[in-house]
């Protein structure tokens, strides 16, 4: 593992808190567990072995065979369609230039919620969890035509949240760039066909804009993912750009614009390998919301389970079960809680996972969805759903396991290894310990 009511035509009312979880905005910072974790994750345990996982009198096939929305991969603007065009519909508030939602739509998009139109209602599917604060800061800050800059730890979702920005406000996440070291200039400005070049000289036609460029000229949101992994003179390619809000080429004399809606959302990892802080010029014109690692056991549970049933319901799959997610959070946070109590840095010798103390609630989702689909795909003839479960549980921790960067050079104590569940055993098994 890598890894209320308003007058006219509508009314949204926030998200009700899922079962178990505390409300927006009540929990802290930090992400280390809050005493008990164990104990919580026993009591989701009891009477929930069953949630999302009984196949009793259900051919697996039929089940297999049933996905309620497109695939995974699809698109924030492809799975939600339906949603976002109830919302565009019945959301008749002031919008920003060129934008599809009203900045209270795309909250209600990202956050959930009931939308009472004239056909009825519709539930809204919360997608992003946590407090809404840096969501909130986030739409405001693009509405206000900043450009905005998600930071924070490997795992915590900036990307997910730039992609739903993106769908929400321009009907488009698809205008991205991918950071890198060996990312050049043209990424972020504009290139050249060199062929067209030769034959037929500079012009318009040997442009090749990049993914900015075109969102700039059409008026949607180009996204920039991991902007800390580009060198620091690329990244300054943008200074100008967000400056003027406009693309100068100057071997054709031409200044481009841009278009109402025009955005741009960049990612980037406060601390983590091979960064490459930005310069103070470039961070001036950025809007930065930092997002953090969920602050309560509750939260991540509720944030891992939501994800995971996504990934699994748009491959076909039915929904993970509740009981192995609880239990790999509890070892996840007491991982990192144990990671922070040795003081490791994440580029110094005490670090015991890569990139980040502890495996990500990313990570976690990821780890969930893979060990359901082992527990699906490769059970031997008639599998019952009790055999399901454990050999989920088994592939869990076998898969946190083997995120461990170094099983020799980590003297984890066997207390801080989790406790007597599946996912605790099967992590301390593969790992050879207690």
């Amino acid at each position: 593992m890598r890894r209320g009511a308003r007058a006219g035509r509508h009314a949204m009312q926030p998200a009700r808190a899922e079962a178990g979880a505390p409300e927006p905005g009540s929990g802290g910072a930090t992400a280390w567990p809050q005493p008990g974790a164990a104990q919580r994750a026993a009591s989701l345990r009891s009477g929930a072995s069953a949630q999302g996982v009984s196949l009793k009198g259900v051919s697996l096939k039929g089940v297999l065979a049933d996905a309620p929305f497109p695939g995974a991969e699809a698109s924030p603007e492809i799975r939600w369609a339906a949603e976002l065009d109830a919302l565009t519909a019945a959301d008749d508030g002031p919008r920003p230039p060129g934008w599809r939602l009203t900045p209270r739509a795309v909250r209600s998009f990202l956050l959930g919620g009931a939308l009472l139109g004239p056909d009825g209602a519709i539930s809204i599917e919360r997608k992003q969890h946590g407090a809404p604060g840096p969501v909130e800061t986030a739409i405001a800050a693009l509405a206000a035509g900043r450009p905005l800059l998600l930071l924070g730890p490997p795992g915590v979702g900036k990307s997910h949240l730039s992609a739903l920005l993106a769908a929400a406000i321009a009907g488009d996440s698809r205008q991205v760039v991918q950071g890198a070291a060996g990312v050049e200039e043209s990424a972020l400005r504009y290139g050249w066909d060199y062929a067209r070049l030769l034959a037929e000289g500079p012009g318009p036609q040997a442009l090749t804009p990049s993914p900015v460029l075109r969102a700039m000229e059409t008026g949607r949101i180009a996204r920039i993912e991991e902007l800390t992994r580009m060198s620091r003179a690329v990244q300054d390619a943008l200074v100008g750009p967000l400056s003027e809000r406009a693309m100068a080429i100057p071997e054709l004399e031409e200044w481009r614009p841009a278009a109402p809606g025009f955005g741009l959302i960049a990612t980037g990892n406060a601390a983590d390998r091979g960064v490459v802080a930005p310069s103070a010029a470039l961070m001036r014109r950025f809007a930065v919301v930092r997002l953090t690692p969920p602050a309560s056991f509750e939260e991540e549970v509720a944030l891992v389970r939501a994800a995971a049933a996504e990934q699994s319901l748009g491959r076909g799959l039915p929904r993970p079960p509740e009981a192995p997610i609880a239990d790999a959070v509890a070892l996840a946070r007491a991982l990192r809680a144990e990671a922070a109590r040795r003081g490791g840095d994440v580029d110094g010798p005490g670090a015991a996972w890569d990139g980040a103390r502890g495996p990500s609630p990313a990570e976690l989702v990821d780890a969930v969805a893979a060990a359901w689909s082992e527990a699906i795909y490769l059970g031997d003839g008639e599998v019952s759903d009790e055999m399901r479960l454990a050999r989920c549980a088994s592939a869990l921790g076998r898969a946190l396991a083997d995120g461990l960067e170094s099983r020799e050079s980590a003297p984890w104590d066997a207390a801080a290894l989790g406790g007597a569940d599946p996912v605790s055993r099967a992590f301390r098994d593969a790992l050879g310990v207690g």
